[in-house]
């Protein structure tokens, strides 16, 4: 198996989920690089591109799982662990802000073949240098506002 080390710079990330407090929703570690029409040629070997909503383009990249995950008595779950990333700012201090959507990165990542791949190759960053910071603020979880408790429910005969 042939393995390149490379660097990609200058990229905006999106939906960086880089600890393992933070997982996607498949309980990986990743997260998305975004860039523009004019990088699409020197980007598209990294994986497989989308175009997002915005019109620029995107590749998903997911950290290599390291080991098997081992249970109190240090027996093997069967649960692959994804390796956490160094993230780091311009002075190689690490970055304690979760990374959020549209900052400005550089990664350092490794290609490697992988049968089940888009392009039988699989990459995966390594480590990342964030250039501009735009800290990931949770918002708040209620997808409703709060009602007075005099407010009526259910009195609307159609679906919104």
């Amino acid at each position: 198996m042939s393995i390149i080390k490379s660097y990609i710079r200058d990229v905006t990330v999106n939906y960086v989920f880089l600890t393992h407090t933070k997982l996607d929703n498949f309980g990986k570690l990743g997260l998305q690089i975004e860039f523009s029409k004019d990088r699409l040629e020197e980007l598209k070997g990294y994986g497989n591109v989308k175009v997002l909503a915005n019109g620029n383009f995107g590749i998903n990249l997911n950290t290599l799982p390291t080991r098997k995950e081992l249970d109190a008595n240090k027996q093997p779950t069967g649960n692959m662990v994804n390796k956490v990333i160094p993230i780091v700012d311009a002075q190689r201090n690490p970055v304690t802000a979760i990374v959020g959507n549209g900052s400005k990165v550089d990664l350092k990542v490794v290609t490697y073949s992988h049968e089940r791949a888009y392009n039988g190759q699989k990459t995966a960053p390594m480590a990342m240098l964030v250039k501009e910071l735009k800290e990931y603020v949770q918002e708040d979880n209620n997808d409703f506002e709060i009602l007075p408790e005099t407010t009526q429910t259910n009195t609307l005969q159609s679906d919104f």
